[in-house]
């Protein structure tokens, strides 16, 4: 206990109330409890958000357009169901295989069929090719694949068809920009 002096103008009780408050270790408190609990919550947001965009796969599709075969010529299938040839454009780095899923959209407002390819022509097409044996109209060399349109649709051959090939997919990741550029593609 701290003694005070004859002279001194501070009570005793205060002088040691002063004492035990200077033993103390009192951090300053820059943020409030709610607040720090916020802080923590949005960091724990942003690296889920960072490991989702990392792992996250976002389909690539290719853009074809086709006809719908007649089913007595060699296009058509054994039981009767409907096929199309889709005219996809080239590029070196298009890899189409027997199996990939095709969205298949018939004419302006027919169905939408989800469908595989059955088959895809190793060879390239020019414009003139796809005219003079499919009458169809077209701007770039092209690979033509097969897919199965089925055989419960009103379908009619000579139709025109819109399709989607799904050829890959990059991470989401690759999406924002500036950052596509580090990430490799699948």
């Amino acid at each position: 206990m701290i003694s005070a002096p004859k002279g001194m103008i501070f009570r005793k009780e205060a002088i040691e109330k002063y004492a035990q408050g200077r033993d103390k270790n009192v951090l300053p408190q820059f943020v409030l409890p709610p607040v720090f609990v916020f802080l923590w919550c949005l960091l724990a947001l942003f690296i889920s958000a960072g490991v989702t965009a990392w792992l996250g796969q976002v389909p690539v599709y290719t853009a074809g357009v086709g006809v719908v075969l007649d089913p007595s010529s060699s296009g058509g299938t054994a039981n009767g169901e409907m096929t199309a040839v889709i005219f996809i454009p080239y590029s070196p780095s298009l890899h189409l295989q027997v199996g990939q899923p095709v969205t298949i959209h018939i004419g302006q407002t027919g169905p939408q069929i989800n469908t595989a390819i059955g088959a895809v022509d190793s060879q390239i097409l020019s414009p003139s090719q796809v005219h003079k044996q499919f009458a169809l109209s077209i701007t770039d060399p092209s690979v033509a694949a097969t897919v199965v349109v089925g055989s419960n649709l009103s379908l009619y051959s000579g139709s025109l068809v819109q399709a989607q090939i799904e050829v890959g997919s990059h991470r989401l990741l690759s999406l924002f920009p500036g950052l596509g550029a580090f990430v490799k593609d699948t």
